[in-house]
């Protein structure tokens, strides 16, 4: 695998990105708030590389991150937080928005 950058800015948010030293490119980004991912986003031409999970890794050794929110209509991230450690602490029927997509409020075990 080419070289990753690892880079982190803070906002209100805290982001860290993963980038591609030699085409420049944005690979992915988590977004976090305190001790929650709030986000996690990657490119799609490099998922399945190892992206996810060396953002997600970061942010547990360095910003302590111990839970989640996903969408219990995505089985792909679902698999990939209890694949990292995370497990289904509850859940909730309707979203932020109060709109009908069922939301799994994860933990991360290994705290």
């Amino acid at each position: 695998m080419e070289k990753i950058l690892l880079k982190t800015i803070h906002v209100c948010v805290g982001y860290i990105f993963a980038a591609n030293l030699i085409f420049r490119i944005i690979l992915g980004f988590i977004g976090t708030h305190e001790k929650k991912i709030e986000m996690l986003f990657i490119l799609d031409r490099v998922r399945g590389k190892g992206i996810g999970k060396l953002l997600l890794q970061h942010a547990l050794d360095h910003l302590k991150i111990n839970s989640v929110d996903v969408n219990e209509q995505n089985p792909l991230a679902v698999g990939f937080y209890e694949h990292m450690g995370f497990s289904i602490s509850s859940r909730s029927p309707l979203d932020d928005m109060g709109k009908p997509f069922p939301i799994l409020h994860m933990t991360y075990q290994n705290a």
